[in-house]
This record gives structure tokens, C-alpha cells and sequence, in this order.
């Protein structure tokens, strides 16, 4: 019998075992759903901190993260201009050019609406980062309508971050996540300067950052050893842990559980 074509040493073994196991291994598709308490609360500014700080700590991952943000919010400043973007693209209002996704600094792809498939899980080959910014939570219809959209795909690890002052809307926020998506984690980022303790489940604090709201470069780009970059940085790694912990949760994608719990809540809202 011939031995033509068989592996002949245990490395070889090794490696169609583990090339096999890996293209059979889903790939990672994490999203983060950003709202700000009002418009005060400069989202976008904040959202572009945290997408910078992202796209940073995946660019030294052993595999390429595609770091994308949608910035569905309507409202400006947007996370384009607080990337540096050219005004004719981040005051896009055609639909077809907002739906174009452009590609700004450290990577990040930018686009400022959904397409239907950027709501539901496809075929990827590397892992998979997406920021939803949608509109402030005192617009409450376009809130809403927001979170509709996101609900009808609940593909990929869900986690929704709240920009609060002072927490005193976090209430009436969390019901209403509640009732459109289920038990999508919540969790807050404290922009004031009122106790650690005012809010629940909250990822951090960030302070004195209204001098650099200006400042058309997000802050771990234009100077990484400050005091705000690093702040910005630690509430990155918080929220990723967060967000590693929910995918484990629900078994990677976590696209059964959640799809079920939804169901049960789109039953009760008809």
C-alpha cells in the first residue's frame, strides 16, 4: 500500500488538526450600542475615544480587529468630525454616501447608516468590533427607533453603554433597553463629577474632559500618556472584559439564548 499523500511525522498531524480546527472556529463579532444621557454629554466625543482605545489594543492582538463604527445618531459633532474627517463626509445626508464606509485613523471604518446586513452576523475572517452611536436618550423616538432596528438582528455579543451627568435618566434608560432587546447588559460611563457610587454597573469616570472637546483627534491618538487618554484606556479594557465575559455567557455569538428571550419580549410588546 502505497503511503503517498500521509502525514509521516506527529507535526504534520499536528498542523492539518489544528488548520482544520480553526477554520471550523466561528469568528468573533463583538458590538457596542453607545447613547449619550442628551446631546450635552458630547457622545460622539466619547465614542470616538473609546473606538481609538479599541482599534489600539487590536492592532497589537495576534490577529487583525475590524473596528467599525456607525454613527446612526444624527447629531453633531459626530465621531467623524472627532476623527478628522473631511466635512463633505462627515455631513453626509445622502443615504448612498452615508451608507459608504470610510476609512479614518488607526483603521477605523466609518459610516453613518445601517445597510441590512450591517445589523446581522455574516462570514467573516477576522474578528469583528462594531460601535453603534445612536441618537441620545432625550430624543426618545429616534432613541427607539434605534433600538428596533438593532433588535430585529440580534446576531453577535450585545452590550449597551450609557454616557450619563449625573445618572438620573439611568432608570427610565434601562426599562426601556429592557423592553426592545431583552437582557442586553447594560452598563454606564460617569462624565460628571458626582461620587463613584451615583451609578450602577458603571465602567468608569472620565473628568475634566470639556477643554479637549474641541480638539479633532481623539486624545489616545493625539497624546496617549495623559491623564484622559489613559482614563479613556482603562474604561476601554473594563468594557472589553465586560464584553469577553457576555460571550462567554452566551456561548460565543450568543445568538440562541438571546434570540429566544427576544422573541418572548416581541410576543409581550404586540
Amino acid at each position: 500500500m502505497s503511503e503517498t499523500g500521509k502525514p509521516r511525522h506527529i507535526r504534520d498531524i499536528a498542523h492539518i488538526y489544528l488548520s482544520r480546527l480553526q477554520s471550523s472556529r466561528s469568528v468573533a463579532h463583538d458590538r457596542l450600542v453607545v447613547c449619550g444621557e442628551t446631546r450635552k454629554t458630547f457622545p460622539a466625543f466619547h465614542t470616538a475615544a473609546l473606538a481609538a482605545s479599541v482599534a489600539l489594543k487590536g492592532s497589537a492582538a495576534p490577529a487583525p480587529l475590524d473596528v467599525t463604527v456607525f454613527d446612526v445618531s444624527g447629531i453633531l459633532p459626530n465621531v467623524g468630525y472627532y476623527f478628522a474627517l473631511p466635512a463633505q463626509t462627515y455631513l453626509a445626508r445622502n443615504h448612498d454616501r452615508c451608507a459608504v464606509r470610510v476609512t479614518a485613523l488607526m483603521g477605523v471604518k466609518l459610516a453613518y447608516s445601517w445597510h441590512r446586513n450591517d445589523l446581522r452576523s455574516t462570514v467573516a475572517s477576522s474578528p469583528r468590533f462594531e460601535i453603534h452611536h445612536i441618537p441620545p436618550y432625550e430624543d426618545r423616538k429616534r432613541f427607539q427607533h434605534a433600538l428596533t432596528g438593532i433588535r430585529r438582528a440580534p446576531a453577535g455579543n450585545t452590550v449597551f453603554l450609557f454616557i450619563t451627568q449625573d445618572g438620573e435618566r439611568l432608570s427610565d434608560m434601562r426599562e426601556a433597553v429592557s423592553s426592545c432587546m431583552g437582557e442586553t447588559p447594560v452598563y454606564t460611563l460617569g462624565i460628571g463629577t458626582g461620587p463613584p457610587e451615583f451609578i450602577a454597573n458603571q465602567v468608569g469616570t472620565v473628568t475634566a474632559w470639556e477643554s479637549s472637546v474641541a480638539d479633532r483627534i481623539p486624545t489616545v491618538c493625539r497624546d496617549p500618556l495623559s491623564t484622559l487618554a489613559r482614563s479613556y484606556q482603562s474604561i476601554c479594557e473594563g468594557l472589553l472584559y465586560k464584553i469577553r465575559e457576555n460571550r462567554r455567557e452566551y456561548g460565543g455569538s450568543g445568538i440562541h439564548r438571546r434570540s429566544s428571550r427576544l422573541n418572548a419580549v416581541r410576543s409581550n410588546n404586540r
